[in-house]
């Protein structure tokens, strides 16, 4: 299974630095990083969510 990641840089829930520890640890494959999106990137920052999931999806298809 290949494990993808998005960073939200401004999560209050989990910072980012913490987000960056999950993703080394956990050997997530590739990050895409959302800019001021907090921790719901699908209310805070919708397109560029959608932009990054579609990204991911296209190399599964």
């Amino acid at each position: 299974m290949v494990w993808l990641g998005i960073i939200c840089t401004e999560d209050k829930g989990l910072p980012s630095d913490f987000q960056r520890w999950l993703v080394k640890n956990i050997g997530v494959a590739e990050v895409k990083e959302i800019v001021h999106a907090d921790h719901m990137p699908m209310l805070s920052k919708p397109q560029e969510l959608c932009k990054f999931l579609l990204e991911i999806s296209s190399k599964f298809m």
